[in-house]
């Protein structure tokens, strides 16, 4: 076989087993419980020293592993601050909280997910597993057998905050029933978002990427000062461009699909790069490429670049 002829080979090998790869991953993003999922984070401010428990209502009893108590025939297990607890007994003492909240009436029909934080460690419900899409903020006092309740609030974006003020909510006005029930009225949504931790991720993520794709150029014999600047620069422009989209779509959207945008933002990448390597890179090699070589190792290197962050975003997850 001719040189030539094996480099095309070589080629049309990487695209099929790169495609294959991509329509595997892209499957099992869609249908694993792993990876990132929407937050809901709540602070409150002027709480108090009472004795409180907060938990959110779900207008859906059912979100993947979490589900309401429904019947006498349901496991009475619970999430307690981030820690999981199966089989509560009568006698121990999560099981009078458990048993407060399952009791709670909601006047909308919204259920408790058996999953609750004791606001005076944290002042703040950090809800980063299965948050739901509306919701209430439900607050438990013990010691007089008392709720505070939200109205119903819907997630805006993939990671939501709330600041709740609780001074303004009237604990006075009698609710009648088994107990009193205060109305949360000062629920607003914030929108913190932090640049330069960003910026440091963007910077960390762009120069892995740098790194790998560099790499696999060499394995392509692609050695040349001005073809490693072509890359470079080439990657430097595609990361911005993806991580300004995949923020902007983060803040707008918040369901699953978002894993869906980000592959399809990795495949534009990829077609943007091949582009450019098709129409620079060979005006700087020693010996010029057919346009199948360069697509060949454009895709490779994302998919290599694609596969290292996956791992690396369970393994350092604070640079994604």
């Amino acid at each position: 076989m001719k040189r030539k002829d094996k480099h095309i080979s070589v080629g049309i090998l990487c695209i099929i087993m790169c495609t294959v790869c991509f329509a595997q991953l892209s499957h099992l993003s869609a249908n694993a419980d792993s990876g990132p999922h929407p937050s809901i984070f709540v602070s409150f401010d002027n709480l108090g020293d009472r004795l409180c428990y907060g938990t959110l209502l779900s207008d859906d009893p059912f979100l993947g592993p979490l589900h309401a108590y429904l019947s006498p025939e349901s496991p009475r297990s619970a999430f307690i601050d981030d820690n999981y607890y199966h089989d509560l007994t009568a006698d121990s003492p999560e099981s009078d909280i458990w048993q407060a909240f399952v009791d709670f009436n909601d006047s909308d029909g919204f259920f408790f997910l058996k999953c609750w934080i004791n606001l005076n460690n944290t002042k703040m419900i950090n809800w980063q597993y299965w948050a739901p899409d509306r919701f209430k903020i439900l607050l438990y006092y013990p010691e007089s057998n008392s709720y505070a309740v939200s109205g119903i609030c819907e997630r805006y974006a993939y990671e939501s905050y709330y600041t709740v003020d609780m001074e303004k909510t009237d604990f006075s006005v009698p609710s009648g029933g088994e107990y009193s029930v205060a109305f949360i009225t000062s629920v607003e949504k914030t929108y913190p978002y932090p640049w330069g931790k960003e910026l440091l991720s963007l910077l960390a993520r762009t120069c892995i990427t740098v790194a790998l794709e560099v790499g696999i150029a060499l394995l392509f014999r692609l050695r040349q000062k001005k073809v490693f600047l072509i890359i470079v620069i080439a990657n430097v422009i595609t990361q911005l461009l993806l991580n300004v989209a995949l923020n902007v779509y983060a803040v707008i959207h918040y369901t699953f699909s978002f894993i869906d945008f980000y592959l399809q933002l990795e495949v534009c990448v990829f077609v943007i790069e091949a582009i450019l390597y098709c129409l620079l890179l060979n005006r700087y090699t020693e010996k010029a490429h057919k346009q199948a070589y360069y697509v060949a190792y454009s895709l490779a290197a994302n998919v290599v670049s694609f596969l290292a962050g996956v791992v690396l975003a369970y393994v350092v997850p604070g640079i994604f």
